[in-house]
């Protein structure tokens, strides 16, 4: 039926209201004696700022329960860290709550899952930061040694 198609194009628009990029309803501005202001936006890219927050609750929610591997790859987190800068916190919350919606059957309440749901650059980046502190503290002789005659 034509429902598939639909869907897709609903989330082709969903995910560009998401992750940004060229509005389809931009249309440069014409001469002065033909300007229709109907056809014409502002600019040529969707604003993520006020548009990402909306459509990933709006994906979540559409395709919820549906183990849907497009609609989970549209919420995805980008998974690298200049990519992902762009990304507000708030959106990032709403799209990775997102994706456990639509894979709802994959939820569980562990660590290691929310764990899986970190990007694996910012994995990297925050054990990183820990084997750093670690070895900090252990040069230091902080944190591991018990009692020092004090007391």
């Amino acid at each position: 039926g034509g429902g598939g198609s639909r869907d897709a194009a609903l989330l082709d628009r969903l995910s560009l209201l998401l992750r940004g990029g060229l509005s389809p309803h931009y249309r440069p501005p014409s001469p002065p004696h033909r300007w229709a202001p109907s056809v014409t936006s502002a600019s040529p890219r969707v604003d993520v700022a006020l548009t990402a927050r909306g459509a990933a609750v709006a994906i979540g929610l559409a395709w919820h329960r549906t183990e849907s591997p497009q609609a989970a790859a549209a919420l995805a987190l980008p998974e690298e860290l200049p990519a992902l800068d762009g990304v507000r916190p708030d959106t990032a919350l709403l799209r990775v709550m997102g994706v456990a919606l639509v894979k709802w059957r994959g939820v569980r309440a562990t660590a290691s899952w929310v764990r899986s749901q970190v990007p694996v650059a910012v994995r990297a980046v925050c054990d990183e930061l820990r084997r750093l502190e670690r070895a900090r503290c252990g040069a230091a002789g902080v944190g591991g040694a018990s009692g020092s005659g004090a007391g």
